[in-house]
This record gives structure tokens, sequence and C-alpha cells, in this order.
């Protein structure tokens, strides 16, 4: 009789735990993050204005080179083109903030999954730095909450740079 209480015992305790188990809610589990893609170092990300954060022309000569600016700028707008076409209301707002930035020529102007992107040109490194030093100071920028890169000038034959700018969709 013993043996048949304690099975009976057994039996109600497990389906017990196996109601309780089926009434359960799963717990929520969140998708897993993407992995973090730090900017590679060459990429100056920044939110806030600073003289400091003007992209300076890369010394090819030394050794501890940054990599080649075309290059660098190159694979800045191909990774971002790669993330394919972009969604969203947001699209509008990035152009604005990137069409406010005042050069001699802006080109690849388009948006992507990633974020909108600009190739800007200047008549000098100063320009450049004056230029890019203004427009991270405007009100525009500065309210634009998830930031934004600009890669490191490049020199051209006729003393103008090139830069490469991405301006990245909010984060929700």
């Amino acid at each position: 009789m013993r043996w048949l209480l304690l099975v009976v015992a057994l039996a109600l305790a497990a389906a017990a735990i196996a109601l309780v188990a089926a009434l359960r809610e799963p717990p929520e589990i969140a998708p897993p993050a993407p992995p973090a893609r730090p900017a590679p170092a060459a990429f100056e990300a920044s939110t806030t204005p600073s003289r400091d954060a003007a992209p300076r022309l890369a010394d090819a000569a030394s050794a501890d080179a940054e990599p080649d600016a075309h290059g660098t700028r190159e694979e800045l707008i191909d990774d971002v083109r790669g993330s394919g076409p972009a969604r969203g209301s947001w699209t509008q707002p990035a152009l604005a903030l990137l069409g406010a930035l005042h050069s001699s020529e802006m080109t690849d102007l388009a948006c992507y999954s990633a974020g909108c992107t600009a190739q800007a040109v200047f008549g000098s490194q100063a320009e450049a730095d004056g230029e890019l030093e203004l427009w991270r100071s405007s009100e525009a920028y500065v309210a634009w909450s998830s930031g934004a890169t600009v890669t490191p000038a490049e020199l051209r034959a006729d003393g103008s740079v090139v830069v490469a700018i991405v301006v990245y969709p909010p984060r929700l």
C-alpha cells in the first residue's frame, strides 16, 4: 500500500510540475544584438563638434601612417552601399543634414540601410577644416542623435581635398 501511495504522490507531483510548466509564459528572449562593428581606426566618428575632430591629411611617408585616405573613403562608401536600400522617413532629414555642409562639390549623395553617404570636395585642407567645424556645430548636426563618420581627407593634385561622410540612421 505504501508503494501505491508513493507512486500516486510522485505522479501527482509530476503532473503539477507539467501543468505549471505548460501554463507559464516562456521567458522573453531578445534577438541577439548584431555584433558591434567599430569603425576602422582611420574613420573618425564624432557626434560632438570639435576642432580636433576635423580630418587631417594622411602622411603617406611616415611608417605609422593611417591607411590610404582614398582606400579608406572607398571602403566606407562600399560598406554602406552593401547594406542595401534605405527604408524609412529618416532619409530626408539625413540628406538635408548632408546638404547643409558647404563644399565646392558634393557627389555620391545617396541613402542605404546603414546610412546616407556623400563625398565632399573642398578647395583646401583649411577650407575642409573650417566647413566641417561649422557643420558639426550646426543645430541640425547637434540634434542628429545617431552620429556621422568623416574619413581622413585625401589630397588631390590640384590642392583640393575630398572626404566621405556617412550620416547614420536613428537608433530605435
